[in-house]
């Protein structure tokens, strides 16, 4: 006999992992930080003052990871650090937050990059303080001041890493990563001189795109008429959102009010 069979109807909502898209200054963590509970915050931003005035602000608290000087990078292997001891306090039996935030997805695969540059140099190109041209280490003269990818290998690299410190936070609480949106570019029809879009919307920066199918919460934020709300499916036509919960095409930007109407709507 096959074991450990679940049936949908007994599948609990033991940890969520949700993705939130939306342009600049939406309210995307503003929606993060409605969640119930304890929330802790990754602020890869430099932005976690804006939080301040949060009216959850009684459950929320966060640290930032911010590389100031890109060729001394350290934010990304603090962040692996303290990834790791919220592990470790788990399996102690220790108190941890009930929601984990990362934002914005953006900043936290360019701390990334920043890491894995630094410390391979067969993935980067260099640039000079010249800036007359970009070689590989060691072909230039003068001071270096950035570091750029060589090739795919970084980027692939980065979406490996930060897709394995997704799920060491998911095995652990409920997990909320935050998205930049943009137009979505037609892969076959563009070239480099001339983008041809397809209407849609995706995330920022493109290769991120590798992560959506981790979640099954893609909650897209819009202002209409000084009003913020949540679009919870692909009824606009322009993002492919998608929700597990029970919730109409439109809510509230609360997430809070967003569950608590779930799990009336499931006990029914």
């Amino acid at each position: 006999m096959i074991q450990n069979i679940k049936r949908a109807v007994d599948i609990k909502f033991e940890r969520m992992k949700i993705a939130i898209v939306g342009a600049p200054k939406v309210g995307k963590d503003w929606l993060a930080n409605t969640a119930p509970g304890e929330i802790f915050n990754f602020d890869f931003d430099d932005r976690l003052d804006s939080l301040a005035k949060h009216p959850n602000r009684t459950h929320i608290e966060g640290k930032t990871y911010y590389d100031t000087d890109p060729m001394n990078p350290t934010a990304w292997i603090t962040f692996e650090s303290d990834v790791a001891e919220f592990q470790e306090m788990k399996s102690k039996g220790e108190p941890i937050p009930d929601w984990f935030v990362l934002s914005s997805m953006q900043f936290v695969s360019d701390m990334c990059q920043n890491y894995i540059l630094y410390n391979n140099p067969g993935m980067r190109t260099e640039i000079y303080e010249s800036r007359e041209k970009k070689q590989k280490q060691g072909e230039g003269s003068g001071k270096v001041i950035a570091y750029s990818p060589f090739g795919w290998e970084p980027y692939n690299t980065v979406i490996e890493c930060v897709m394995n410190n997704i799920n060491a936070l998911h095995s652990i609480g409920n997990l909320i990563c935050v998205f930049h949106e943009t137009a979505e570019k037609d892969k076959m029809s563009s070239t480099p001189k001339n983008p041809v879009y397809t209407g849609k919307l995706s995330v920022y920066p493109a290769n991120l795109q590798k992560l959506l199918p981790l979640f099954n919460d893609m909650l897209r934020v819009k202002v209409e008429n000084n009003t913020r709300k949540v679009i919870t499916d692909c009824s606009d036509y322009v993002f492919d959102g998608a929700t597990s919960m029970l919730l109409d095409s439109e809510e509230e930007a609360d997430l809070s009010k967003m569950l608590e109407k779930h799990n009336e709507r499931l006990h029914k």
